[in-house]
């Protein structure tokens, strides 16, 4: 949990910088692969490939892309109607019901916490969009 959290971290306070000062591309994924590797050095990665090393290999680079892929979807999917409440929310439910299937309790308060905040955007931006999540929405992602 002490490395999602620092990986998390490091998402949010790069995407609060880059709301007050626009950081370019590369700090940008710089700070990604720094987040996805933290996230990867306790051995948090894909795991249903063989233990080969073309296997191991392949589960690094596909750990990489599924974290790298996943914030910077959220980006773009923050930018609909309801940019907010509806599409974290849907995830958070489902991660909180595999979670909750997995028996994962730290995982479970996480997305528990993460519903929450979606429902509140919800709320806010029901009939018309009056709140906007910055940069911070990376950390759905992660």
């Amino acid at each position: 949990m002490t490395a999602i959290i620092i990986a998390s971290s490091i998402i949010v306070v790069m995407g609060t910088i880059d709301d007050i000062k626009p950081l370019s591309s590369i700090i940008r994924l710089l700070g990604q692969l720094l987040a996805a590797g933290i996230v990867m050095s306790v051995g948090l990665k894909v795991s249903f490939l063989p233990h080969t090393w073309w296997g191991d290999a392949l589960s690094v680079l596909l750990t990489f892309i599924w974290i790298l892929g996943i914030v910077n979807a959220t980006k773009f999917r923050g930018r609909g109607r309801w940019p907010g409440g509806r599409f974290y929310g849907h995830c958070e439910y489902f991660l909180f019901l595999i979670s909750l299937h997995l028996d994962q309790f730290s995982i479970l308060l996480i997305s528990s916490i993460l519903i929450g905040a979606s429902l509140g955007f919800l709320v806010f931006n029901l009939s018309r969009p009056r709140l906007f999540r910055g940069r911070g929405q990376y950390f759905f992602g992660l």
